[in-house]
């Protein structure tokens, strides 16, 4: 018997969605008909005008505002230029937006400066401290936990393989990592992590939201 990653219900092999996946067969249907969705979304989006991109974004950004208020919203600000763009979009609506900047300890830091001082944004700069008060670095973070490589996805499917605490994790982490990343097969007992990230970044962010009763973030994320 499996138990279905989205229903959490028990289901036999006859019942599986596909070889080697992790769903059964309702839900996996369910699931591919909504990627589907996504990717078909996705693909209308990009095929849009600048101007109408604009627009929309503009939309969805009040949207957002207007649901929550701003003084419930912020942009998670890395600097880049994609979160620049909507850094600068957000603004022309709401001058004052919060943005929360990750300092991972390997940023350059004098564009964010130059956002402060001379572009008058509202950023504030968070530092890695876990909930212990210890500081984070990326040399820490290798030592603890392993390199970043090759892609997020492919770090933390070897990274659940090297962690599982049953012998059935363990084998679904193979099989996914055949099926998914098999060319990364050979790299599987090496120290390898997606936790960069999160220590360095995502954790810090959010402690940092909560602490400011901040409840949604605006995101750039790739496609």
């Amino acid at each position: 018997m499996f138990i279905c990653k989205i229903c959490n219900e028990e289901y036999a092999e006859n019942m599986r969605y596909s070889r080697g996946s992790r769903y059964c067969k309702k839900c996996g249907k369910k699931h591919s008909e909504y990627l589907s969705f996504r990717r078909n979304t996705l693909a209308s989006l990009r095929s849009m005008p600048l101007e109408d991109k604009v627009i929309q974004t503009k939309f969805l950004i009040r949207q957002a505002v207007i649901t929550f208020g701003e003084d419930h919203c912020y942009i998670s600000y890395s600097g880049g230029k994609d979160s620049t763009v909507l850094s600068h979009i957000a603004k022309q609506l709401y001058p004052n937006i919060l943005h929360l900047f990750a300092n991972t300890t390997n940023e350059t830091l004098k564009h964010i400066q130059w956002e402060l001082n001379e572009n008058h944004t509202n950023i504030i700069i968070v530092y890695p401290i876990d909930a212990k008060g210890e500081m984070w670095n990326f040399k820490k973070v290798v030592e603890h936990y392993g390199y970043p490589m090759f892609s997020k996805r492919v770090s933390n499917a070897i990274r659940t393989y090297q962690h599982a605490k049953t012998s059935l994790t363990k084998q679904n982490s193979i099989d996914y990592i055949e099926r998914n990343f098999k060319k990364y097969q050979k790299y599987i007992e090496l120290p390898i992590s997606d936790k960069c990230c999160d220590k360095l970044k995502k954790e810090p962010l959010r402690r940092k939201a909560k602490e400011l009763g901040m409840s949604k973030v605006m995101v750039v994320t790739e496609q």
